[in-house]
């Protein structure tokens, strides 16, 4: 029998922890890019368009296979090291694209973006450009709130990816500076299940056990367009310090506010 164009190739089953080697297609969310093997596509982190890689099976269900990238046979020229060692197959799950350089990182994530509008919103065609918010171009040291997981042994650490597990590492490098100078992962909370740290605008940092104020002040001071506000420990602000101010701005640019007109923030 011939199998004619646009005839789906017959799937053969994939196992947690199979090895294979495949070619690397677009960008897709949450740091995967998709690739196809034996009838399934894969979603494939730690790779990069246009790599052929060996993948090892992470995640099967009856929708969807996950695959790490353990072997980089042909590698893209947006390929670089990534600068923490933690990312990687097995590491921390925190960071999506260390291992890209970094102006392709912002076209991958424009990218994404593009997809999700049209694919979501009905939008195709919609011109995307992601800018970085940072100065030096390197994409570390910006993160001003950090959530540890403490382990068995009450050692902080950061999650692998989707998974509980507490992965011990030395240092995150998307810290604050003065978040990264406290040396969380090397101090000792036992019976603790979670350690917050948080830095205000002003540079102090406050450190929160399980929900509870441990050092520094319960609020913290974060300013957004000349107003300041006081955000306790326990809730929620944008991770980077110029975030809420670009998000404010835009929205202003964008509705053109008339004097008199009162805008809500409203979540649902």
């Amino acid at each position: 029998m011939t199998i004619g164009a646009g005839v789906r190739p017959v799937k053969t089953p994939v196992h947690v922890g199979d090895q294979a080697i495949v070619d690397i297609g677009p960008v897709a969310h949450g740091g995967h890019f998709i690739a196809h093997l034996t009838g399934h596509t894969v979603f494939v982190r730690h790779a990069l368009t246009g790599e052929r890689v060996r993948i090892a099976i992470t995640d099967v269900s009856s929708k969807i296979v996950r695959a790490d990238a353990i072997e980089i046979l042909e590698a893209s020229p947006d390929r670089v090291v990534a600068p923490c060692g933690w990312a990687r197959p097995s590491g921390c799950g925190g960071c999506d694209f260390q291992h890209v350089e970094r102006s392709a990182q912002l076209v991958l994530k424009a990218q994404v973006v593009r997809d999700a509008l049209a694919r979501h919103a009905g939008l195709p065609g919609i011109d995307v450009q992601v800018e970085a918010l940072n100065d030096d171009g390197t994409g570390l040291h910006w993160r001003t709130r950090v959530r540890w997981t403490v382990n068995s042994d009450g050692r902080p650490g950061l999650l692998a990816y989707r998974t509980h597990d507490v992965v011990p590492v030395d240092d995150c490098l998307l810290a604050s500076p003065g978040i990264g100078l406290l040396g969380i992962p090397h101090t000792r909370r036992p019976g603790a299940t979670e350690v917050s740290t948080i830095e205000g605008d002003e540079g102090r940092v406050s450190v929160a056990v399980d929900g509870r104020l441990a050092s520094g002040k319960q609020r913290t001071g974060q300013r957004v367009r000349g107003r300041e506000w006081r955000v306790d420990v326990a809730s929620f602000w944008q991770v980077h310090p110029r975030a809420a101010d670009t998000l404010v701005s835009a929205v202003l640019e964008a509705g053109r506010p008339a004097p008199g007109e009162h805008w809500w923030d409203l979540y649902s």
